[in-house]
């Protein structure tokens, strides 16, 4: 899409990609590729060839132009839920809500590459959080900001030590924390979107979602990375 921020219609709509299973989540890597995470629909048992096809399977595609270039990285998780970088680019961290945890890896930038395997953290063994990882984005420290699903919070942690540096509970009927990006001028602004309901609440009542903005965060991110599609 493309958007100028005051027009209530956008002037351009078009799929630029498409694949079998639940895409969940995508942002852009540090060069303007587009990263997506997904999770890839099990097979039948008895069409699958051995235990890893009878199972999700999560899935990382790096888009790299509009001709449909892209790489596809299958990882040892199944859901994939949130990415996010360090400053360098040189990590991703990627969420497996179904595992309960975040798993690292080394980002080869110059490649679009997820590769080795370095650590992950678990949420079960973080004290006083409750849900689960649904969301994630880094400041400028290298901390991971995380929304839980299942509850109403926000935690920082410090990927290396594993430590949590700050916990935000948001107020009212809060469900699940969807989505968080830091905003405004200088990037110290977290804006958050929520989901009110339990998940499997069907017809939605009015008031299901939320946006709400925090301040004074102690944070701040770099400027978002915007896509740049190699001709």
């Amino acid at each position: 899409m493309e958007w100028d921020g005051k027009n209530s219609k956008v002037s351009c709509l078009q799929v630029i990609h498409k694949q079998d299973g639940k895409i969940s989540c995508g942002r852009v890597d540090p060069v303007g590729r587009l990263v997506i995470g997904s999770q890839e629909d099990a097979l039948p048992t008895e069409v699958a060839l051995d235990e890893e096809e009878s199972t999700p399977q999560g899935v990382v595609n790096v888009l790299e132009s509009l001709l449909y270039s892209r790489r596809e990285f299958r990882l040892p998780m199944e859901h994939c839920t949130g990415l996010a970088w360090n400053w360098k680019g040189s990590k991703i961290y990627i969420i497996d809500s179904a595992q309960d945890e975040i798993q690292m890896f080394t980002y080869n930038a110059y490649e679009g590459k997820v590769e080795d395997r370095l650590d992950s953290i678990k949420f079960s063994e973080l004290s006083g959080v409750g849900g689960l990882p649904r969301c994630l984005t880094c400041d400028t420290e290298d901390n991971l900001w995380i929304g839980c699903a299942g509850c109403a919070q926000i935690i920082a942690v410090n990927p290396d030590s594993k430590k949590i540096l700050h916990t935000i509970t948001l107020e009212g009927n809060v469900h699940t924390i969807t989505s968080l990006v830091f905003g405004n001028f200088n990037r110290d602004v977290l804006y958050v979107t929520t989901f009110n309901c339990p998940e499997e609440t069907v017809p939605l009542r009015p008031g299901c979602s939320s946006l709400y903005q925090i301040k004074n965060v102690g944070a701040r991110a770099l400027a978002d990375y915007r896509v740049q599609f190699f001709k």
